[in-house]
């Protein structure tokens, strides 16, 4: 029996030992004068047996206690190894991070068996923590191929779990590469609440993964039918040489090739990824229809998920509508059979070919008369078909139907103050593309300075001077805007840049002061650098033009006649007249019934539909005409936040379009519908929305909507999914992370088996101290005291009734009554 050496009386000692010494006197007297006992010796054995009950029954009142304490249970450790896919990357010596991983818990469990510990148990661990099968062994059969490191959430299950009630340290071995590392502290404070301690093995090197990867593909939502399209696409990759080739390959939803590029990926001296750039350029065909870019590359990757990318592109059949209102009467034969072509017709003819546009045409019946004289004009083998009593559109509606208007050489008076204010609102609110072409009565020269237009035209005017340059201009294309859309005349890039090189010069144009700040200068004059000839910018939700010499004409001379060598004939201009001179020639006017020839100057004619093609781009009439939804970025982000936007175009006033409520929301079962925030400096209704991390999905439908009261407006838009394994965007092994883990759980930087047994036995014993209880018990409390004093006390009453029952009785005396 283990007691106290300090014993925990119940009462004072001195009370206790006074009275246990008063008992005794009290007994020794009573034995010497209270009736002696026959045969006399049992007056000791009872004088003893009652002493020996004072004295046990005095101890007792000290409170004699042994130490007592609870059994621990066996602590055990449990080795989480990382099974993520960025573990079949290169490791610290020869091998991937995984066999480097299974080769050290291997040694592990024979350091333990050696130590005398019980073998630690394994887990693995990518998206969640479940048993690993590999014992101590290491079973190299097994695979990586983890979609996402998630240690938290491994930890706080490892936690939450019933086995965890006698685990004492947890030895994570990883390359550090964590997806949710924000959640590292809510897990380690659980860790330490069960009293678990965490060590941490880091393993593998930076050796980027051999990879490459579609990083953005931005192709456009709408297009028109057979028009050119250009998608932009941004590529990058890691532990490739620069003598390997990719191809990038566009394939229709049939899986026929459509287009295909040669890719290189050229790393800079001190980065571990390279990037590159392409521009996937076809013609659209004649439906909506879905695409998938693809990336294929010599020898194996880490991954192929975001080697492909799958997008919609919507192609819309209305037609673009382009109001042309043009000053110059003239015509020109057209080949040697009695065809003729109108100078204003050599734009719009080339327009209306294509299939894709219908234009309106104006003209003023003088040229140089500055009151309201613009008429409608049809042409008929060249002669101009006035039509008076359709006169330039008068109401606000009427000019918002088109998507372009292009103005050359029209007298400023021919507009009111009120209709070249629609015009600026429809750019502005409407998308429209606006272009002013030159002409001694353009810009400065016809006093459009002062006016509502010259805010909406990208040059700055010359103020009330005289604005025309005389004599022969060469043009020269510089080389930075080569690639914009206006330029592609063919689709070849060597006889597209041959093409231009030949540009026709202009004998005269409108001199401005400058291109407006964030214009793009299409054009220059070849002598004067700083003289624009053709300048574009974007203008609220619109685009506008300013071509500073005369698109035909006299200044124009020279560049319809932009052709090929074997494009028909065209012959020298001949005037058709000024106000009441201006006449039409029945007899002209009839065709000759031979076929009429093909479009005389071809590179002017491509040149003319691209302009109005790009200035119709941001055109809502053939957009949307009330609600129209659009996606900020190239593509979604899984578990990221997709911007959207929206303008709401069934009005216009904006104080009536701010108040409007507007939602989005992913067309995905749960998916929440997201309330939209007016941004006024945009004119959009803007927000976020919440990407699902599991989404699998490469594409993803935005549903945009409101209520104008009248009716429901709806719109919808296509994203395409960013699929791109978050293990190989991140991968080199984080050594600071383990090192704070390690740290913060209590635990150690695991470098030898050697290091892993200490700190396991560390961890053992701190939890057998934390985990061992010991109290003081009474052991009076036994039934065994109890029954020795009950035998001493009872061997005391039988040996003094014995010795009393002997003594003989006196005999009374005689004559005592």
């Amino acid at each position: 029996m283990n007691l106290y050496s300090t014993l925990q009386p119940a009462l004072p000692v001195p009370l206790i030992v006074g009275l246990a010494v008063g008992a005794a006197l009290l007994a020794v007297v009573t034995a010497l004068r209270g009736r002696p006992l026959h045969p006399a010796w049992l007056q000791a054995p009872v004088l003893l047996l009652r002493l020996s009950a004072i004295a046990l029954i005095a101890f007792i009142l000290l409170n004699p206690s042994e130490n007592v304490s609870t059994p621990v249970r066996a602590s055990r450790s449990v080795v989480l190894v990382d099974a993520s896919a960025s573990m079949t990357m290169a490791g610290t010596e020869q091998g991937t991070r995984w066999e480097e991983a299974l080769g050290w818990t291997a040694d592990l469990g024979s350091a333990f068996q050696k130590a005398g510990l019980p073998a630690p148990e394994y887990r693995q661990f990518s998206v969640d923590s479940e048993p690993l099968p590999i014992g101590t062994s290491g079973d190299l059969t097994l695979k990586p191929d983890g979609p996402e490191t998630r240690l938290a959430a491994a930890l706080e299950r490892l936690v939450a779990s019933s086995e965890s009630s006698n685990l004492d340290h947890v030895m994570v071995v990883s390359d550090g590469c964590v997806q949710d590392a924000s959640r590292l502290s809510t897990a380690l404070g659980a860790l330490h609440e069960a009293g678990v301690r965490l060590s941490t093995r880091l393993v593998g090197r930076d050796v980027p993964a051999r990879n490459a990867a579609l990083v953005s593909v931005l192709p456009p939502r709408m297009v028109r039918a057979q028009s050119r399209v250009v998608v932009p696409v941004e590529l990058e990759a890691g532990g490739v040489s620069r003598t390997e080739s990719f191809d990038l390959i566009l394939r229709d939803d049939e899986g026929a090739e459509i287009t295909r590029q040669t890719v290189t990926f050229s790393p800079a001296s001190d980065a571990s990824v390279a990037t590159a750039s392409r521009k996937l350029v076809f013609v659209s065909p004649a439906r909506t229809t879905k695409y998938t870019v693809e990336l294929k590359g010599p020898g194996t990757e880490a991954t192929l998920e975001d080697n492909r990318f799958t997008f919609t592109m919507e192609v819309v059949t209305t037609k673009l509508r382009v109001l042309v209102a043009e000053g110059t009467h003239a015509k020109r034969s057209l080949g040697s059979e009695g065809h003729f072509v109108n100078d204003i017709e050599m734009i719009t003819s080339a327009c209306t070919g294509t299939g894709e546009m219908e234009c309106t045409t104006f003209t003023p019946v003088s040229q140089y008369v500055d009151r309201p004289n613009l008429f409608g004009v049809k042409f008929a083998n060249g002669e101009m078909l006035v039509d008076s009593s359709r006169p330039f559109p008068k109401t606000r509606e009427e000019l918002h139907s088109y998507d372009v208007m292009m103005f050359s050489d029209v007298p400023v008076g021919n507009f009111s103050e009120e209709q070249m204010q629609w015009v600026v609102e429809w750019v502005v609110e409407r998308g429209g593309g606006f272009l002013m072409a030159g002409g001694n009565t353009a810009f400065d020269s016809g006093n459009y300075d002062r006016t509502p237009w010259e805010k909406i035209t990208p040059v700055d005017m010359v103020d009330y001077g005289d604005g025309n340059y005389g004599g022969t201009l060469e043009v020269a294309i510089p080389a930075s805007v080569r690639n914009h859309p206006i330029w592609q005349l063919v689709s070849d890039p060597k006889e597209n840049a041959a093409i231009l090189d030949t540009h026709p010069s202009f004998s005269g144009m409108n001199r401005v002061r400058r291109a407006k700040p964030g214009a793009t200068i299409l054009a220059v004059v070849k002598d004067e650098p700083d003289q624009p000839v053709i300048a574009a910018q974007n203008y609220g939700r619109g685009r506008s033009i300013a071509y500073l010499p005369d698109p035909n004409g006299g200044w124009g001379a020279e560049v319809i006649r932009w052709s090929s060598d074997h494009a028909p004939t065209l012959g020298d201009r001949i005037e058709l007249g000024q106000g009441a001179s201006l006449t039409t020639h029945p007899s002209e006017a009839q065709a000759p019934a031979s076929p009429r020839p093909p479009h005389p100057s071809p590179y002017y004619a491509a040149y003319w539909v691209n302009t109005m093609k790009w200035l119709a781009e941001n055109s809502i009439r053939w957009r949307r005409d009330k609600l129209s939804g659009k996606i900020l970025v190239a593509q979604a982000e899984p578990g990221g936040k997709l911007p959207v936007a929206v303008e709401f175009l069934a009005e216009t006033d904006p104080e009536k379009v701010a108040v409007q409520e507007i939602g989005a929301r992913l067309d995905l079962p749960g998916s929440p519908r997201v309330r939209l925030t007016y941004d006024r400096d945009r004119r959009e209704f803007t927000g976020m929305l919440q990407m699902p991390r599991e989404l699998t999905n490469q594409e993803v439908q935005v549903l945009f909507d409101t209520n104008t009261g009248r009716e429901v407006l709806t719109d919808a838009a296509q994203c395409g999914v960013r699929v791109q394994s978050r293990e190989y965007t991140r991968s080199a092994p984080d050594g600071e992370l383990m090192a704070g883990l390690a740290k913060a759980g209590g635990g150690e930087v695991l470098t030898t088996v050697e290091s892993a047994v200490a700190a396991s036995r560390a961890a053992s014993e701190a939890h057998a101290a934390r985990e061992s209880r010991a109290w003081p018990q009474p052991v009076w409390s036994r039934w065994s005291w109890w029954a020795v004093i009950m035998t001493l006390l009872a061997l005391e009453w039988l040996l003094r009734r014995a010795g009393r029952s002997s003594v003989t009785p006196l005999t009374p005396l005689p004559g005592a009554a």
